[in-house]
């Protein structure tokens, strides 16, 4: 794509913001779209945890509705490679270009009208896991796949705390490794009261354990996946492909990770985490000196929800230059000793380094998770202290 031969600052891409002349930085670059390109993305854009504002703006980049395979009228149920289908929707008028994130690259693009908007496609009997399998079907040397969903035994639960559990699956052999980069998750899938239905996780076991993997999953009344895993058996399968994401932890590229999270949004940090500390004292792929710097702060409602907090409290106590931990409760008990109340724009402030120490050059990078009113007002405070938007990421 010529778009991308030329280097663009953030406010050269929002010059081009109308209907004639739209361009946006997808973040991730070529890999994250061409993954799935030529095919049908509806769960895979179903699966991630998107905003209304996401949906809304999907809605002005339709260019078409798609016929059936036997040559029907658009907006009638077309099938594909993974049973999705389009139908019609009226286009909103006002589409504004956003220009947010660390990387990516730029794509021009037409605004076309009417559209259409992905919707969950009907489910498949075939596409329902069957209870009681005993063997994963991953192939040894190929542990998990970008596109091709596997399946994956579950062997092992532990409880982690009253509503989330670590549930371990197991792999083809007993000395292969998942080997996911630092910082990815992968997607799960499941047919639940007929309908398929994938969310994402990040393991939290480190890339290199041999012969399982773990998932951290918080039990939430209103999550049909979260629900379905927590009433799994042990010796019952999941179907997983992976790695998603477009977040990879390079050695030596940091020098300072500040971590902002709510609740099971401390997972894919705590992935981070290990790798960096389990690293050095187990492999040694990165010096001492070259150990990032990380600043985290978990959002909790009460003590007892506090996720992996020994462990955390641990590595504070044994790195206690590399690593800083900021517990925040927003229904303390009195005895609470920690900070009380909801994410601030004054906890932020005093917890980060200052606005103008953030910087590429200066190997600064602040990365937040939770639920979404959790993030957008994380990212709208660090932008309105004035930290840059090239230097924010959200996992």
């Amino acid at each position: 794509m010529e778009a991308s031969a030329r280097e663009w600052t953030a406010e050269e891409v929002a010059k081009h913001n109308t209907k004639e002349d739209c361009y946006v930085i997808v973040h991730g670059g070529f890999n994250l779209i061409f993954r799935i390109a030529g095919t049908d993305a509806t769960k895979d854009f179903e699966g991630m945890f998107h905003s209304k504002k996401a949906r809304v703006i999907l809605e002005g980049l339709c260019v078409g509705t798609l016929k059936s395979a036997a040559g029907g009228k658009p907006g009638t149920a077309a099938s594909s490679a993974s049973g999705g289908f389009l139908s019609p929707l009226a286009i909103k008028s006002n589409m504004q270009a956003s220009v947010r994130g660390q990387a990516g690259f730029i794509a021009p693009s037409r605004y076309m009208s009417p559209g259409s908007v992905m919707r969950p496609p009907p489910a498949r009997s075939s596409e329902r896991v069957p209870k009681g399998l005993a063997t994963s079907s991953a192939i040894p040397g190929d542990p998990i796949h970008p596109v091709e969903w596997r399946r994956y035994t579950l062997v092992q639960v532990l409880p982690l705390n009253h509503n989330t559990k670590i549930f371990r699956f197991g792999l083809a052999k007993r000395d292969l490794a998942l080997s996911l980069p630092l910082g990815l998750h992968i997607q799960v899938r499941a047919v639940i009261d007929g309908e398929t239905v994938v969310r994402a996780y990040t393991p939290t076991s480190p890339p290199w354990q041999k012969g399982t993997f773990d998932l951290a999953v918080k039990r939430y009344d209103d999550g049909p996946l979260s629900r379905y895993i927590h009433e799994l058996d042990v010796g019952q399968v999941v179907e997983m492909k992976g790695p998603k994401g477009e977040f990879v932890y390079t050695p030596g590229k940091w020098t300072t990770l500040a971590m902002i999270c709510a609740g099971t949004g401390l997972t894919p940090m705590l992935q981070v985490i290990r790798g960096i500390f389990e690293e050095n004292e187990k492999t040694h792929t990165v010096a001492t000196e070259n150990r990032p710097k990380i600043i985290l702060i978990a959002a909790n409602r009460r003590e007892e929800d506090i996720l992996f907090r020994d462990e955390l409290a641990s590595l504070q106590t044994r790195f206690p230059s590399h690593i800083q931990v900021h517990h925040l409760l927003s229904q303390p008990s009195e005895e609470w000793a920690g900070h009380r109340g909801r994410i601030s724009q004054e906890l932020l402030a005093a917890s980060l380094p200052p606005p103008g120490e953030v910087s590429a050059a200066s190997g600064v990078l602040l990365t937040y998770c939770g639920p979404t009113g959790f993030e957008v007002f994380v990212e709208s405070s660090l932008l309105s202290l004035g930290y840059p938007v090239q230097q924010l990421f959200k996992f």
